[in-house]
């Protein structure tokens, strides 16, 4: 059976097990992360790139040279370690005498390698990685001693890895259910079922007996006896998995050479909820902050349907910030990508609570531009005005379309705001004037605080000084508040509604706009501290609830940061 598949997830049969005594197979393999994350590319100074409409990325630049560095957002998927990496180019004239860079780094966390080759149209990278060990892409680089203000234009179409391995570890097995959410939906009859493709040239044949397991038991084992050609893929279902909750598939195959891969894979069952309208504030709504920005066309699709099966009504983004909207200065208006996610939400039924306060460089302080440091003008005090008048205009546009317009981000901790208390108070006084001018009706937050107080000498009594002079600057006050259960209560009940009452805010209703537990120790403990903390919240006052965050930022288990999701890195 022939399917053509597009593979989201990171190959699941892992790179370990028994070396066989025949020769390896050597077989090419598309490296699909060069394609993904396309707003996630930072090209450096002196150069200008993008993607176009064929898949390919396009670099213009009349410097010696430029590299692309890849952001850790939406996360690099790990690869297996390739013998050859080639990367494939398209050049507009000649090509320039130049060395092209390759840099991939060991995962999770290891050191970074750097490989080097000639550049031409197809730049073969020696790169002799362990096929037993996973790697991730890092940047590529494109280098010249000579500055002779020659023009390059360059377009990138493809990285693929030639890659040595048993048969074994040829075979590509990955759970599937027919939707990109990995999720068997009952009320459709969906069944799941196990993809497995021979990425190789060569026949294999393998077999094994799988384990399926849930959260309520297991499933009858699953028997694997495949012959599958060169390019050939097969698709087994996976029987007696009625009840709801993830399951996973484990175990190992043998292929017909000796070697054996293990396979651990998963898919869920549930039922989705219907799509329909936004519901308006003042009910009480489950939320997930979702970097909407941040992920591809195809990926915000994707997470778009997650949201919507989960039930979620609310999100938190920072997708109509000063610096995405005035990018280019104080007479650059450009709300049409801003436009494009507002109407992916609301054709979705989600409401937005909009993160703004995040300035171009231009309308930072003079004595900040100058600083390399990019947080000091990013999140520093702007230029009288500037902000105010963003503010107005943004509230003219969008109105009450935006459930919240929230004024920064955890601001009591030093990395999201290295102001003082006075900045912040005049920030929040000058956001407040110009949205309300903009539309009296809208709701104005002040940034979520991570916690109410902190131990930072620097920024202990931030947050109190802040309220009892803004008070009169906001109409809903918000709290983070990460970590376990029992901290939470402790965080809110012990800390935040006393400093409500000293600080003379209890008018103000309270809102759980960002809090979550990372699943890295354990996914089901961090499941169950969702539902827990939504019902505390909605018991004890706040307005609305959002979780942190939607969709897992990587694949690195010893990271904690990365394990922050409903839904992990390859959905």
């Amino acid at each position: 059976m022939r399917r053509t598949v597009i593979l989201i997830g990171v190959a699941v049969v892992s790179a370990i097990g028994a070396p066989a005594a025949a020769s390896p197979l050597v077989f090419a393999e598309d490296i699909p992360c060069f394609r993904e994350g396309i707003d996630s590319w930072r090209v450096n100074p002196g150069a200008s790139g993008g993607w176009d409409d064929n898949g390919r990325f396009s670099v213009f630049t009349a410097d010696s040279g430029f590299s692309m560095e890849y952001s850790r957002y939406p996360g690099m998927k790990p690869f297996a370690g390739a013998r050859e990496m080639v990367l494939i180019a398209e050049f507009d004239g000649d090509i320039l005498p130049a060395t092209a860079e390759l840099v991939i780094a060991e995962f999770p966390g290891g050191k970074k390698l750097s490989f080097h080759a000639p550049l031409a149209r197809e730049i073969r990278f020696a790169t002799e990685l362990d096929p037993s060990r996973q790697y991730q892409l890092g940047s590529i680089g494109v280098h010249r001693d000579a500055k002779d203000g020659q023009t390059w234009n360059i377009a990138f179409s493809s990285l693929h890895g030639v890659f040595a391995t048993t048969k074994a570890h040829a075979l590509r097995v990955e759970a599937e259910t027919g939707n990109p959410l990995r999720i068997a939906r009952e009320e459709c009859g969906e069944v799941p079922f196990l993809h497995i493709r021979n990425a190789a040239q060569e026949r294999i044949v393998a077999h094994g007996a799988l384990k399926v397991t849930g959260f309520c038991g297991e499933a009858p084992t699953l028997p694997i006896d495949v012959s599958l050609e060169g390019g050939e893929s097969v698709d087994i279902p996976v029987p007696g998995c009625q009840s709801k909750g993830v399951w996973h598939v484990t175990g190992e195959l043998e292929a017909n050479d000796g070697s054996t891969a293990k396979v651990d894979t998963r898919f869920a069952v549930m039922t989705y909820h219907d799509k329909s309208p936004k519901r308006p504030r003042g009910t009480f709504r489950l939320g997930v902050l979702w970097h909407i920005q941040r992920y591809t066309p195809e990926d915000r699709r994707i997470c778009a349907a997650a949201m919507v099966a989960c039930g979620a009504k609310l999100t938190r983004a920072d997708m109509a910030t000063m610096s995405s909207i005035q990018h280019g200065g104080p007479d650059c208006w450009d709300f049409a990508r801003t436009d494009e996610l507002m109407d992916t939400l609301e054709s979705n039924g989600i409401s937005l609570d909009a993160i703004i306060f995040h300035i171009p460089k231009w309308a930072a302080n003079p004595e900040k531009q100058t600083n390399t440091n990019w947080r000091a003008w990013t999140w520093g005090r702007p230029i009288p005005g500037t902000f105010a008048r963003f503010c107005e205009r943004l509230a003219t546009r969008y109105g009450t379309r935006i459930d919240y317009y929230e004024i920064g981000n955890e601001w009591d901790l030093e990395f999201f705001f290295p102001g003082t208390a006075d900045e912040a108070i005049d920030i929040q006084r000058d956001a407040y004037s110009g949205l309300k001018r903009g539309c009296k009706d809208v709701c104005v937050i002040p940034n979520g605080w991570a916690v109410p107080l902190v131990r930072n000498a620097r920024k202990r009594g931030l947050h109190e000084a802040f309220l009892r002079e803004a008070k009169d600057f906001f109409d809903v006050h918000a709290i983070h508040c990460h970590g376990s259960f029992g901290d939470y209560i402790q965080d809110i009940q012990g800390r935040f509604f006393p400093l409500r009452e000293r600080t003379g805010v209890t008018d103000k209703p309270w809102f759980a706009n960002e809090t979550a537990l990372t699943s890295v120790w354990s996914e089901r403990n961090a499941a169950l501290t969702v539902w827990k903390k939504i019902l505390w919240a909605w018991a004890n006052g706040s307005v609305d609830y959002i979780w942190y965050n939607l969709k897992a930022t990587g694949w690195n288990p010893k990271d904690a940061e990365q394990g922050y999701g409903l839904l992990t890195a390859d959905f």
